[in-house]
């Protein structure tokens, strides 16, 4: 017989963590996220876009943070405001973003742009659905 978290427990684990600062860092083409390897964020700044153009090594402060109990998917979710970003003196190239707590330097997870977007120089690109979450899968 297999024991299930409530749908309330991830909730409550995001809810604590709402008060932290995130940020979004802008990935490289190419950047393949690792969910086993890529804890930290030593472990892809490697992989991020240097500071030019208007980005900034580090990421882009995200706000709004909202936890939500989703009973639906049987999950916790953790959701942002939708972030723009405007370059300014060139085009910028990513694939993607890593959505990390730089607080306690934990990577939470990776917003796929479906391949690689490119922002156009004084033009706002609009960074959408950064939703984190935490299923209710078995417990054992």
């Amino acid at each position: 017989m297999a024991s299930y978290l409530s749908n309330y427990f991830p909730y409550k684990l995001l809810s604590l963590i709402t008060g932290k600062t995130f940020k979004a860092v802008l990935m490289a083409s190419g950047f393949t996220f690792n969910r086993a390897t890529h804890k930290l964020y030593a472990d892809i700044s490697g992989s991020e876009l240097p500071t030019a153009y208007g980005y900034t090594a580090g990421g882009i402060v995200l706000s709004g943070a909202a936890a939500a109990q989703d009973d639906v998917n049987m999950k916790g979710t953790l959701t942002f405001n939708n972030v723009t970003f405007i370059p300014s003196g060139g085009n910028v190239t990513f694939c993607g973003a890593i959505l990390y707590n730089s607080t306690d330097n934990i990577v939470c997870g990776f917003a796929d742009a479906g391949g690689n977007v490119t922002a156009i120089d004084g033009v706002g690109y609009v960074i959408s659905n950064l939703i984190m979450s935490i299923g209710t899968t078995p417990c054992s």
